[in-house]
């Protein structure tokens, strides 16, 4: 569910009604596009009462898709099963290389926390294919 707020800013007490309207609509996951501003006090009230994962993005984050980009290499969830695949090669988790959580492809991606990201870009040397965990 995507929901769109173009006030000035976002505060605490907006939280609750978004909050109910999300849960009345049967949310699991949710994109927040802010106008301006949220407050640090509203994020937090955002996080802890939602039992799904909410990102907020600010408009100005959504003017061009940086996944889409030319010179953007090619993001993709591993899925769950085949993460005993990438685990042959590096072993564990803390051997593969982290990318945030809140790296914007990350967020784009719609990834969560342990999860691992396939990243392929075009190197002079040829097609470059890494993993990544998302901590």
């Amino acid at each position: 569910m995507i929901v769109s707020y173009a006030v000035n800013e976002i505060k605490k007490g907006d939280v609750h009604p978004l909050i109910q309207q999300l849960d009345k609509n049967g949310a699991t996951a949710a994109f927040l596009i802010v106008a301006h501003k949220i407050t640090p006090g509203a994020t937090k009230v955002l996080k802890s009462l939602t039992s799904f994962p909410i990102e907020v993005f600010y408009e100005w984050q959504l003017i061009s898709n940086v996944l889409k980009h030319e010179m953007s290499p090619r993001y993709e969830i591993v899925p769950p099963e085949s993460h005993a695949e990438v685990f042959r090669t590096f072993a564990s988790a803390d051997k593969l290389p982290r990318i945030r959580s809140q790296d914007i492809a990350v967020r784009y991606l719609g990834a969560s926390r342990n999860s691992i990201l396939k990243i392929t870009s075009m190197q002079s040397t040829g097609i470059v294919v890494e993993y990544k965990f998302v901590h």
